[in-house]
C-alpha cells in the first residue's frame, strides 16, 4: 500500500474519554503503541507530557477514599505537579489494571523501573475492548459501529456467566414499536414483560434500556415469585456524560414493565478503564461495567469485536513515546 493511501496517524489526545478519563486515554494509547513490541518507559512518558504541556490535565480530580470518600469537586486547571508526577499516575493505573487482570492482562509493567511492554499480541478481550474503545475515541473509518458492537460485546458478556441476557436497542430495531418489541422479547429472558404497566414515549426506541438481564435460570414465569433483572446503558461516550447515561435508567419503570416484583438493578457499561466509576455509583443502587470487569467476565473475542481489532492495529500511530 503505498504512503498517500495510508489513514492518518493517531497521535495521543488526553481529551479523546472526556474530563474524568484523561489519565486513562493517555495510558490506552501506551497500549496501544506496545502491543507491536515497542517497550515503553515512564521517563518518555514524562517528556512526552511535557512537550505538550498536559501535567495540568493529568492531575488528580476527585478525592482519594482516605479523604471521605471520592469528591465530585473538580480542582481548578492550574498546573499541578510536574511532568514526573504525571507519567507516575499514567502508570499507577497500568499498574493497577495489571494488578486487576493478573494473567489477562496482555501486558507487563514494571512499576519499579518504569516501563511497559506487550506479553501477547493475540486477540483477547481485553485487547478487544481496548480496541473498541479507541475506534470509537477517534473515529477510526470502518464497516461497523463500535457502539453497536460494544452493545453486543455486553450482552455476551453475561451470557458468558450463565445469566440470559438480550441486545434490547438491537432487538428493538425488528418491531415497529417499543411496546411490541418489549413483549416479543420475553421469551429470551424468561420473563412476561408489562410494557404498559409503566409509561413511555410512543416515540421510545429502547427506554434506557440497551441490554437486559435477567441473572436466575431456574426462575420460571408463573410458578415462582421474582426474579432478579438488570437494566443497563451500554455507551463508548465520553466520560463527562457517564452520569447522564446512568440516569436514564429509571429502575421503578422497568420493574413494572419487566413485571418484576423487585426493581431491577441499573447498570451503566463502558468500554474503557472507568476509575471515574467510584463516583457514579457513590450513593446509588447502581453498578458499573468497565473494561476491567467486563474482560474478567468475556470467554473470547466475536468476529465483529476482532475486526473492529484489526482495524484499530492497523492504522498508523505515533512512535513519538521512543522505547
Amino acid at each position: 500500500m503505498s504512503s498517500s493511501t495510508l489513514s492518518p496517524e493517531l497521535e495521543p489526545n488526553v481529551d479523546a474519554y472526556g474530563t474524568y478519563a484523561r489519565v486513562s486515554a493517555l495510558a490506552d494509547f501506551l497500549e496501544l503503541v506496545a502491543v507491536d513490541g515497542s517497550r515503553l518507559s515512564r521517563g518518555n512518558t514524562a517528556d512526552y507530557i511535557g512537550d505538550l504541556s498536559w501535567q495540568s490535565l493529568l492531575k488528580e480530580l476527585f478525592l482519594s477514599a482516605d479523604n471521605e470518600a471520592a469528591s465530585s469537586e473538580v480542582y481548578s486547571e492550574e498546573p499541578s505537579g510536574g511532568t514526573e508526577e504525571a507519567a507516575e499516575r499514567v502508570f499507577d493505573l497500568l499498574g493497577r489494571r495489571s494488578e486487576c487482570l493478573r494473567e489477562q492482562y496482555p501486558f507487563h509493567v514494571d512499576a519499579e523501573e518504569g516501563w511497559l511492554q506487550s506479553v501477547d499480541s493475540a486477540p483477547s478481550p481485553y485487547l478487544a475492548l481496548l480496541g473498541i474503545t479507541i475506534a470509537h475515541a477517534f473515529s477510526i473509518p470502518m464497516k461497523l459501529r463500535p457502539t453497536d458492537v460494544f452493545e453486543d460485546t455486553v450482552s455476551r458478556a453475561f451470557a458468558d456467566i450463565g445469566h440470559m441476557s438480550l441486545n434490547f436497542s438491537k432487538f428493538r430495531k425488528g418491531y415497529s414499536t417499543f411496546r411490541e418489541a418489549l413483549i416479543a422479547a420475553g421469551p429470551s429472558i424468561n420473563l412476561r414483560p408489562t410494557p404498559s404497566a409503566a409509561p413511555s414515549s410512543v416515540r421510545a426506541h429502547d427506554a434506557g434500556g440497551d441490554v437486559l438481564v435477567q441473572v436466575e435460570s431456574g426462575y420460571v414465569p408463573g410458578c415462582d415469585f421474582g426474579a432478579w433483572t438488570l437494566v443497563g446503558q451500554a455507551t463508548c461516550g465520553k466520560s463527562d456524560r457517564w452520569q447522564q447515561k446512568l440516569g436514564e435508567v429509571e429502575a421503578p419503570a422497568w420493574q413494572g414493565r419487566l413485571g418484576a416484583v423487585l426493581p431491577p438493578l441499573p447498570f451503566l457499561a463502558v468500554p474503557h478503564h472507568a476509575d471515574y466509576a467510584r463516583v457514579l455509583v457513590r450513593n446509588q443502587h447502581t453498578i458499573v461495567l468497565d473494561r476491567m470487569r467486563l474482560a474478567r467476565m468475556l470467554k473470547g473475542v466475536s468476529d465483529d469485536e476482532l475486526q473492529i481489532l484489526e482495524t484499530v492495529m492497523s492504522t498508523p500511530r505515533t512512535r513519538a513515546f521512543g522505547g
